[in-house]
């Protein structure tokens, strides 16, 4: 097993219990502004008072480890439903207001959450009324101080993620407590940690994974979130707040930078002290371009499926001789509490220099997806001695024991740092317009990854018809944004469907 990886801080711990919590409890500071959202800055002492107020619905119906649903807004108290769900030891399942019913149809049915916070009436029907659910719109803040949090076991399930599934019902990913703990620490080794009152940009979904290192991070460190809304223009926030406010710490998907290139020379931002990227392949031309504009952060690429908790290895990008392959940087080393080795998908390891399957083992590894057993042991395999999980992606290690991405084994795609099975876009087309297809995912003059659906020549099927149907099965990100008819699907030699002929003829004909 190789053992290249940041080490810096070795030492240091976190104790068990409540500790990413404590800044609901502190005294110090209580006047700091703690979230910045819809143009409103909340203190520390209000978002305190609120979380406890929120709390104690939950605690009144002596839950304890369990699942807990929030449906998303652009507000604080989708922030505070959150935080009062992890201050009593419960379990956070996020819902996304673009999931149609179905989809939340089929969350129920493996998550069957008991409560739920800010549910629409058209979801309730999902469990036949059989949850509760608490709008904090409709609560008045209770005076009285925060109750202690409760204290975590370290196996105990902090939050579960759905992601997409190759099989058309989506997976749920279980991180535990101890989990959230090895990543926290490792990132303490990783030298990130920000003064108290700086800033920290807030732009991702909250059923992304990311949202939550950029949640629990400024308010650990007692700093300020700047939250970035779900709209339009998002892009443009982005933008705004990272160059009108004191942001020192901002982590970003890469498309988001590529959106950005063209303005790079116009957007000072002299405070900021670190910038992460994650979520998809990092170019290399894209960044070290950002990097010359803003020489006094430090940046870093950063890698890692939801599996493995939020990010597991990490790549501090030099000031020149960027280390990369085909133009994306390197994902570089495994971060303090993580292990690796390159093996087949067996989990045979190959031989020093080999191309082959990353698989990740460790303390930040889940301890596997809610309810499918089958699913945990496909992708989880003991490893000499330990356990690892199969990411699925392609990698080979240089010299100086950094890791190189080169691809995907399977259909899985990244787009717009959401990660997309193929696969069960193309599951759900079948299904509900009985109509052969193939999906592939294309990218644009500006470097931004596109979906393309292909189906067989049907007057009945439209553009327009076949995006609204997929609208309610499926959440809006997986939709492809191009629909286009084929009297026939290319074949290889072997005579299955040529995915490299339909980009190729996409691209000649599209872009």
């Amino acid at each position: 097993m190789l053992n290249y990886k940041y080490e810096k801080m070795s030492g240091f711990t976190l104790s068990n219990g409540s500790y990413f919590m404590d800044f609901l409890t502190a005294q110090e500071g209580r006047e700091t502004p703690a979230i910045w959202v819809n143009d409103v800055y909340y203190s520390y002492a209000d978002l305190q008072a609120r979380v406890a107020s929120a709390a104690s619905l939950i605690h009144n119906q002596g839950f304890h480890q369990e699942k807990i649903a929030v449906y998303l807004k652009d507000d604080i108290d989708t922030y505070v439903a959150i935080l009062a769900i992890w201050s009593t030891g419960n379990i956070y399942v996020p819902i996304h207001p673009s999931y149609p019913v179905y989809r939340v149809e089929q969350i129920y049915d493996v998550a069957r959450f008991v409560a739920a916070f800010h549910l629409p009436p058209s979801w309730e029907m999902a469990s036949n009324g059989s949850v509760l659910n608490w709008n904090l719109g409709e609560t008045p803040i209770l005076p009285g101080e925060m109750p202690k949090v409760r204290e975590y076991g370290t196996d105990e399930i902090c939050y579960c993620l759905f992601t997409s599934g190759s099989t058309g019902v989506p997976k749920g990913v279980q991180i535990s407590y101890a989990n959230l703990k090895a990543f926290i620490e490792s990132s303490y080794a990783l030298d990130l940690q920000i003064a108290p009152g700086e800033g920290c940009l807030q732009m991702f979904e909250l059923t992304f994974d990311l949202s939550i290192v950029s949640t629990l991070w400024p308010l650990m460190h007692h700093g300020t979130l700047y939250h970035v809304g779900n709209s339009s223009s998002k892009y443009t926030e982005v933008y705004r707040l990272l160059e009108e406010f004191q942001i020192e710490f901002a982590v970003l998907v890469p498309s988001v930078l590529n959106m950005l290139r063209p303005y790079f020379e116009e957007i000072q931002l002299p405070n900021l002290k670190i910038i992460g990227l994650c979520g998809e392949a990092a170019l290399t031309d894209v960044m070290m371009e950002a990097k010359s504009c803003w020489p006094q952060a430090r940046f870093f690429n950063f890698y890692g499926p939801t599996e493995c908790t939020i990010y597991c290895t990490a790549y501090q990008i030099p000031p020149e001789n960027c280390l990369d392959e085909n133009g994306i940087i390197s994902i570089g080393r495994p971060m303090h509490h993580v292990q690796f080795v390159i093996a087949d998908e067996e989990g045979r390891v190959l031989e020093p220099g080999s191309k082959g399957l990353l698989w990740i083992g460790g303390q930040q590894v889940m301890p596997g997806y809610l309810g499918n057993e089958g699913l945990t042991t496909a992708v989880i395999r003991e490893i000499q001695g330990q356990r690892f999980y199969n990411t699925g992606d392609i990698v080979r290690l240089d010299d100086l024991g950094e890791l190189l991405y080169l691809g995907r084994a399977d259909q899985q795609v990244k787009i717009n740092g959401y990660r997309i099975e193929i696969s069960e876009i193309e599951y759900n087309v079948k299904n509900a317009l009985e109509s052969p297809c193939a999906v592939i995912a294309v990218r644009d003059h500006k470097g931004i990854d596109r979906l393309v659906l292909f189906m067989l020549q049907n007057a009945q099927h439209t553009e327009s018809v076949v995006q609204s149907t997929l609208m309610e099965k499926i959440p809006r990100y997986m939709v492809p944004e191009r629909v286009l008819m084929l009297d026939e699907f290319p074949l290889n030699s072997n005579g299955k469907l040529d995915r490299k002929a339909l980009k190729q003829q996409y691209e000649s004909h599209h872009l």
